[in-house]
């Protein structure tokens, strides 16, 4: 458990500044983007789901939420909608 929380916390400050420019472009709904995560000399894209509720605002809070065994990010968003919409957040899912 104490290893994902950290994976997380640095995958969200390893990505900061790259998906900030990306997050700009999002649609309204659920929309996806490609990370290019590199890691050495690879490059390999990371699929982040994430779902833009219409009452979202510029300092509205992000809910972040990692997939499970299956790999499953999409699945992951369409069910955390709900909460993106009660809480008026960016939902992210990888």
């Amino acid at each position: 458990m104490a290893g994902a929380l950290f994976i997380t916390i640095l995958i969200l400050f390893h990505t900061a500044v790259a998906v900030t420019a990306q997050e700009a472009a999002l649609k309204m709904g659920a929309d996806q983007f490609n990370f290019q995560h590199i890691d050495g000399k690879a490059t390999r894209p990371i699929t982040i789901w994430a779902y833009r509720p219409k009452e979202m605002t510029a300092n509205a809070p992000v809910l972040l939420v990692m997939h499970g065994v299956q790999r499953d990010g999409e699945r992951y968003r369409d069910e955390w909608r709900p909460y993106a919409e009660r809480e008026k957040a960016l939902l992210k899912a990888l």
